[in-house]
């Protein structure tokens, strides 16, 4: 199931519902791949895997400050930012530890 996705920093965040297939995959095993492509043609396909360690944040306080994040990122007016975090709402943080990236275009 296709994720969107913000960053802060180097850290790549997701937002998900909690209890789900993806978050108890994770905490079976933290090590995860997020692949990103881009393009239709052999001759311009380029992309990025990130391999890297995950973690679950549920804890309201966290969820709702990644809300506000990921809201500012957005656009979103500070006086329109979230105030309480979603029922059921969860985030899985990934820090990368290894890119690899190509580029059949160039």
């Amino acid at each position: 199931m296709p994720l969107g996705y913000f960053r802060d920093g180097a850290i790549i965040y997701s937002g998900v519902r909690d209890g789900t297939a993806k978050v108890r995959n994770i905490e079976a095993n933290p090590r995860v791949c997020l692949m990103l492509e881009s393009g239709r043609t052999m001759g311009d396909i380029r992309g990025v895997m990130l391999q890297g360690q995950a973690r679950i944040h549920r804890e309201p306080a966290k969820v709702l400050e990644l809300m506000r994040l990921a809201a500012r990122q957005r656009g979103v007016a500070e006086a329109e930012l979230p105030t309480e975090p979603r029922p059921g709402a969860a985030y899985i943080e990934v820090r990368p530890v290894r890119r690899i990236s190509w580029d059949y275009g160039g």
